[in-house]
């Protein structure tokens, strides 16, 4: 047993200083050649002051460390924070999922052209054949990484046959390895928003889910597929490498000219032209009609019902401070908030990152509150440990990658009960073969259960629809498990662990 426990405990000593020395996965970025630190912030002078700040919606752990200081005390002093829309609701999640759906009885299969669908099919299979190395980088792959990483796989993909064509598009263009790593990580705007909730503060809505979801349900469905071809005309030759993305954008938005940036991005997640292979005019003259109809619909049309809700608030009578933490889209270009909002005869200023705005300070405990999985929470280990199936190998590779030990141990300890769970999928994977005169290809094809992500309030608070009754389901995708010595000593080693953690935080 000692024999046994012994090899456990010195990976646990390696752990710890692996943590220790390897540097932050937090983003971090540094203005160079003289540029100054882009705000976001606005005030518009009122009694009393109704702010402005203007997000990413990224993970919060790659913005968080640069978000100004005056931002961070105007968080703290506000007594409301004002979102797009609560996606801690699970109410709103579970509109938005039914909403990107096809009508009843309605498939991609017999939505998109067969070469097109095709095409769909075979990349999925490549995207999953990396999803091992997305996750454990160069260790060994064996059985019980290749259950994960499939699974990973399904729970993204969900109930993909259903889905809209351009919600399709959206998704193939979110599968990156950059993506499914940082996949358990809250984007900015969430972390806000539980973390204004933990501190006490009123959380409320200034969109409802329709007016961002219905403008792509009403693209023409032609041009989207002319979209969703040239979005496989760049991915295919790249899907055999890490297909990772950039954090250019968060050098432009910190340093660089943000509003260049978002005036020339389309609204689709699709790359450049002049980066599109064998773009003819016609298909880019079907690209540019998209965009333009979802800048008129997604941006212009947004920006004036933000303003009027703003406007609304501001001819109130109130004594409580309001922060209003929407896209950065929608304070820069044309037809922009500020701009209506001046229009109207308000004063609204720009801050600059140095000016200070007295305040308290954030809680301690503020990474915890707007992202709960930071925490680690013992678990019962025999709840996270998968059951192997038949003819799979049972043994863990001898060598493993500081990637692999992470991931063993967030099993043991993640809030959310399994590495397997994604925020809003419940997967039951089935299989789908297709043959076609060119290749015989075989995917697994999810069907799935939307599960969306509950709440800790049990109200939602909306500045355009009335109060509703959250529900809360806890369902997760907690795989079968299995008891023997080998999880015994596991449990042993989870001691140890927190035994060493309690150690070194006392020296």
């Amino acid at each position: 047993m000692i024999v046994q426990v012994f090899p456990c405990l010195v990976l646990l000593v390696k752990l710890v200083l692996l943590s220790v020395l390897l540097p932050s996965a937090t983003g971090s970025y540094h203005c160079s050649n003289n540029a100054t630190q882009n705000s976001y912030l606005w005030r518009i002078e009122a009694s009393p002051p109704i702010y402005l700040f203007g997000t990413m919606h990224v993970p919060y752990k790659k913005l968080w460390d640069d978000v100004p200081d005056n931002v961070k005390s105007v968080l703290s002093l506000s007594e409301h924070l004002c979102v797009e829309l609560r996606l801690t609701d699970s109410e709103t999640s579970k509109n938005l999922s039914a909403c990107r759906y096809l009508p009843k009885n309605e498939t991609l299969e017999s939505v998109l052209p067969g070469g097109l669908y095709v095409r769909v099919l075979k990349y999925f299979v490549r995207i999953q054949n990396q999803f091992p190395k997305w996750l454990f980088g160069n260790a060994s792959i064996n059985g019980l990484s290749r259950i994960e990483s499939d699974r990973l796989f399904h729970a993204m993909i969900g109930n993909w046959n259903r889905l809209r064509p351009v919600w399709l598009l959206m998704l193939i263009s979110s599968l990156s390895r950059e993506n499914v790593q940082e996949r358990s990580i809250p984007l900015l705007d969430v972390f806000l928003d539980r973390a204004a909730e933990g501190m006490g503060k009123n959380v409320e809505a200034v969109e409802v889910y329709k007016e961002q979801c219905r403008p792509f349900n009403r693209l023409n469905n032609t041009k989207v597929f002319v979209a969703l071809r040239k979005l496989l005309d760049y991915l295919e030759p790249l899907a055999d490498g890490p297909i990772s993305s950039t954090d250019s954008d968060l050098e432009t938005y910190n340093c660089g000219d943000f509003k260049s940036l978002v005036s020339a991005r389309p609204i689709l997640p699709l790359p450049s032209s002049s980066k599109l292979p064998n773009l003819t005019s016609e298909e880019a003259g079907d690209l540019e009609s998209i965009n333009e109809f979802l800048v008129s619909q997604i941006v212009y049309r947004r920006n004036r019902r933000m303003s009027k809700t703003i406007m609304s608030l501001l001819s109130r009578q109130r004594n409580e401070t309001y922060l209003f933490a929407i896209g950065a889209g929608h304070f820069v270009g044309e037809r922009n908030v500020v701009h209506m909002l001046k229009k109207k005869g308000y004063s609204v200023n720009r801050l600059s990152v140095t000016e200070t705005i007295p305040g308290p300070p954030l809680p301690k405990n503020i990474i915890s509150l707007g992202d709960p999985s930071s925490q680690l929470t013992i678990l019962n280990i025999s709840s996270t440990i998968p059951t192997l199936p038949p003819n799979r190998p049972s043994h863990v590779p001898p060598t493993l990658s500081p990637e692999t030990i992470a991931r063993i141990i967030q099993s043991v300890f993640n809030n959310t009960q399994s590495i397997y769970t994604v925020d809003s999928v419940e997967v039951t994977p089935t299989t789908t073969s297709l043959n076609s005169a060119t290749a015989s290809t075989t995917v697994a094809t999810p069907t799935s259960s939307v599960t969306p992500p509950t709440s800790s309030s049990s109200q939602t608070r909306s500045l355009t629809i009335s109060d509703s009754q959250r529900t809360s389901d806890d369902s997760a995708f907690i795989p079968s498990a299995s008891s023997g010595l080998r999880y015994n000593i596991g449990l042993v080693c989870v001691t140890l662990f927190f035994v060493l953690l309690i150690i070194t935080s006392a020296l």
